[in-house]
């Protein structure tokens, strides 16, 4: 568990999470993209291909693997040849599939999986994994069937039945927006939050509803928190989404996600959903801040106040998408909203809500960030869940992911600074010899 003790000089917080990026010196190009880049014609169908003729070949082959592992669904079902295959206990998941993230020990990227969303995971999963460097994901699980399509699909798969806040009553339209059922796994996360902070994870929780563009993810998060001395990124929405954020295990962290957690039984209730009490949270175990002072000013008032420990601050960033249309959270599901620039420093995701699943994928279709081909997903009648596992949209588009490999610089997002500019004096041409 991590504290923080002062503002100015180097901090303890520093010293624990820095991510070890220059964002000047280290900025690749077109034809340097961050290091473990996936390349665009990964996955091949050419290997898929391979694979089908040789169902045995990714246990021979490790660059097979690596070559899926953006679309493992694409893998025979349930190949013995992961790491992670037959491993669903979420402690010894999360241990196997934990990285280091700067000089944090171990870090989690943690969602939820629902078999009737299937296909929406897999697009999220392959743009997060193949343009968001993302390596460290679990996907947690809470019904029996839900846990045995996503086993078929190859993903590494958790039961969290245990942290349903209370049993579910899997009443006709259970799990649909507002019902009882929906609440309950809303709750979930935050359960799971806490856990995994207590065990010194660094957590990254996010939604499937969501695209990934061409921007380290972990490494912009990280440095958008270390630049403000944060304990938390949140996405701003009245007064922050719980769709995509990252928590810190510090003792703070903690003490917020605690304090969230245990409202789970009073707020299912009253009909709220996680994201919907945050708001209600006691304010001395938390405050917002946005730009850097007004982050420096709250961290100096809750180190004078000796609450480091007690007290979180969260950061809060811009939904991705205000700078193309309006201001409004909700925005992104307008039939009129103008094409994003994938190359835009500033957009590391979309994430469209206010809306039905419909519009959220008719959304990414209209801004060309869907990237499974749900045309021709094939239900994997050899399994007993009949999942369908989709394959790339490029692979019948060619051009479909281009765009995000063709930008002129490729940065964080979240955190953008001024380029370091070449001043050494060109060199002199040789005089012509007459």
């Amino acid at each position: 568990m991590l504290i923080l003790t002062q503002i100015f000089g180097k901090t303890a917080w520093q010293s624990a999470t820095s991510v070890g990026v220059s964002m000047a010196s280290s900025r690749p190009t077109s034809m340097n993209l961050w290091p473990g880049t996936i390349p665009m014609e990964h996955p091949s169908k050419i290997t898929f291909e391979r694979i089908q003729a040789d169902p045995s070949l990714q246990e021979r082959d490790a660059s097979v693997l690596a070559e899926f592992q953006a679309a493992p669904w694409l893998l025979p079902p349930r190949t013995k040849a992961l790491s992670y295959a037959g491993m669903h206990q979420l402690d010894m998941l999360a241990e196997h599939r934990s990285m280091p993230i700067g000089n944090l020990t171990k870090a989690i990227t943690f969602l939820t999986f629902n078999a009737k969303f299937a296909v929406m995971t897999q697009n999220c999963i392959y743009s997060m994994v193949k343009f968001g460097g993302v390596r460290n994901y679990i996907v947690g699980t809470w019904d029996p069937d839900d846990l045995q399509a996503c086993m078929d699909l190859n993903l590494p798969c958790a039961d969290v039945t245990s942290f349903l806040p209370e049993p579910m009553d899997k009443a006709p339209g259970a799990g649909l927006f507002g019902t009882h059922d929906y609440l309950v796994i809303c709750w979930l996360r935050p359960a799971v939050l806490v856990h995994f902070l207590k065990q010194g994870y660094a957590v990254h929780s996010t939604d499937s509803d969501i695209v990934y563009l061409m921007k380290p993810v972990w490494a912009s998060f990280m440095a958008y928190m270390e630049q403000a001395q944060a304990d938390a990124a949140f996405q701003l929405e009245g007064p922050v989404n719980g769709g995509n954020y990252v928590v810190l295990p510090t003792l703070a962290g903690i003490a917020f996600a605690t304090a969230w957690a245990a409202m789970a039984p009073a707020m299912i209730k009253e009909h709220k959903h996680d994201q919907d009490a945050v708001k209600l949270i006691d304010p001395a175990r938390w405050t917002l801040c946005s730009n850097l002072a007004a982050c420096h000013r709250e961290r100096a008032s809750i180190i004078q106040r000796n609450s480091s420990g007690t007290q979180m601050l969260i950061r809060r960033f811009h939904p991705h998408q205000f700078n193309y249309w309006s201001d409004d959270v909700c925005s992104l599901r307008e039939s009129n909203f103008p094409k994003i620039d994938p190359c835009d420093w500033a957009v590391m995701f979309l994430h469209p809500i206010c809306t039905v699943y419909d519009v959220k994928v008719n959304t990414f279709k209209h801004q060309e960030f869907w990237f499974v081909d749900d045309e021709t997903c094939i239900p994997q009648n050899i399994t007993l869940s009949h999942v369908a596992a989709c394959h790339p949209l490029r692979w019948r588009v060619n051009a479909t992911e281009a765009m995000l490999y063709s930008c002129p610089d490729y940065g964080t997002a979240l955190v953008h600074e001024r380029r370091v500019m070449n001043t050494t004096a060109p060199a002199q041409a040789a005089p012509s010899k007459a």
